[in-house]
């Protein structure tokens, strides 16, 4: 066994016995492999003494733009154009892969402190962002937010930049570590 993880309150999810006081976990190649409240008889690589602490599984946030960690409480209090058209568009155009990746990696630490494992995020420079999600560990949904504000009939999808840069990532990051980072489609409203 890699870890087991001692006398633990684990909250299970399953509704026949919801919470198991005084638990044990065990975890092999990153899966639980053992759960009871009866220490097992194999000993563990590492020990982690939880008591007086809750073991649940991890949060996910299905709605996520973790570069913006950066904007947090700027231009507050506005409605959502004057919000978008006169302050986020203009900060994120002058936003290269270097700040994307920092306020990626702000955003998924403040993630993964608070609980939450999987992250579902719609930005832009999705390449920068699945290698701030590699480096961090958590886990992560992926997609570009392709947005176009000119007439309907002048868009095309086979020649759009987004399209290209999609077709890119699932080649290069869809099902890696597995399956830890996915490529979504995703459409985005404004």
């Amino acid at each position: 066994m890699d870890i087991i993880i001692k006398h633990a309150a684990v909250l299970t999810m399953d509704d026949a016995c919801p919470v198991l006081l005084d638990a044990f976990v065990g975890i092999d190649e990153g899966k639980i492999s053992y759960l009871s409240t009866c220490e097992p008889r194999i000993s563990a690589r590492r020990e982690i003494d939880a008591r007086g602490k809750l073991l649940m599984p991890g949060l996910i946030n299905a709605h996520t733009h973790v570069p913006m960690t950066l904007m947090r409480g700027y231009a507050d209090d506005y409605d959502l154009h004057t919000w978008l058209f006169d302050h986020v568009f203009p900060v994120e155009a002058k936003l290269d892969a270097r700040c994307i990746k920092t306020g990626a990696l702000l955003g998924m630490m403040e993630q993964i402190r608070s609980g939450t494992t999987s992250i579902s995020d719609m930005y832009f420079q999705i390449p920068v962002i699945a290698e701030a999600a590699a480096q961090a560990g958590i886990k992560a949904n992926l997609s570009n937010g392709a947005t176009f504000f000119g007439a309907p009939e002048a868009y095309c999808f086979e020649t759009d930049s987004v399209t290209a840069e999609m077709r890119e990532m699932l080649e290069r990051w869809h099902g890696y570590d597995n399956g830890r980072i996915r490529l979504d489609a995703a459409v985005h409203a404004e």
